[in-house]
């Protein structure tokens, strides 16, 4: 998956905001911006691939699980996802936005009763206050929150 910077110059020069994103690709320039480590295609490249494989380690991601819309912020896209056998519960949550935005999540609205979160794309843990998570997301940040007695061996610390 790739993708390019929009390129203003082109909607101002035809007056059409579909060419935003019109540009084109020159291929060898992308493998060689992959073989560098430190290019922005390559570090996007590598996270895509590890939330990737994190993701399919996951039986609350299968496509038949069973997936709810929150509405918790309008700041906030939240799904929470759970297992086809009902053993694994994920809170997703991205912050859609520039800024820094605070949530507090009643855990009973989730259907899960546990204290203990664990993220399992940064491997941060959350205890709950109160029955509660109160959780910082920074500019754009993506969450993946299950409740740490479901982790398994597979993401836990």
């Amino acid at each position: 998956m790739i993708g390019t910077q929009n390129d203003i110059n082109a909607v101002l020069s035809t007056h059409s905001n579909r060419e935003i994103n019109r540009a084109v690709i020159d291929e060898a320039a992308i493998y060689e911006a992959l073989k560098d480590p430190l290019s922005k295609i390559s570090r996007i490249n590598r996270e895509l691939g590890r939330l990737i494989s994190i993701r399919t380690r996951q039986p609350a991601f299968h496509p038949k699980g069973d997936q709810r819309i929150l509405r918790l912020s309008p700041r906030v896209f939240a799904v929470s996802r759970t297992s086809t056998a009902g053993d694994q519960h994920i809170l997703t949550l991205i912050n859609i936005t520039g800024k820094v935005c605070h949530l507090d999540i009643h855990v009973s609205d989730l259907g899960v009763h546990d204290t203990h979160w664990y993220d399992i794309v940064s491997s941060m843990e959350w205890m709950t206050d109160g029955g509660s998570l109160h959780l910082t997301l920074l500019p754009f940040d993506v969450v993946w929150l299950t409740p740490l007695m479901e982790a398994g061996p597979s993401v836990t610390p």
